[in-house]
């Protein structure tokens, strides 16, 4: 069987637009992840932004690690008073994120959405 997309392991790449870190993922959101992820929200927020935006665009699916993951990342940016957003995501992972985040805690956006407001 060849390796499809959600096989391959998760890649990560920070941007800054302005005052607003970009943390995009990509591939397959694993245990081992989490740790990079974090460490990469605690290096941004030492950049002091605005806001961080997490790109969820080439995530095909989310398991219950990534969601433990990003409930880590979102305490670690409140702590900071720093903003945290999700945008992009597919219609299969933003039902499964509506069922742990508040919409009013957490904004979900589309990419259109992100770009007309923070780009």
């Amino acid at each position: 069987m060849g390796i499809t997309s959600t096989e391959i392991a998760m890649d990560i790449i920070t941007s800054r637009k302005g005052a607003v870190c970009i943390i995009q993922l990509s591939g397959l959101f694993e245990y081992p992840d989490e740790a990079k992820l974090v460490n990469t929200v605690q290096t941004a927020i030492e950049s002091s932004p605005s806001t961080i935006a997490v790109d969820m665009a080439r995530i095909d699916t989310i398991n219950s690690s990534g969601i433990a993951t990003l409930i880590t990342t979102l305490k670690l940016a409140d702590e900071a008073q720093i903003d945290f957003l999700l945008f992009g995501m597919n219609a299969k992972v933003l039902l499964l994120l509506e069922k742990v985040f508040a919409r009013d805690f957490v904004p979900f956006l589309t990419e259109e959405e992100f770009n007309a407001r923070y780009l």
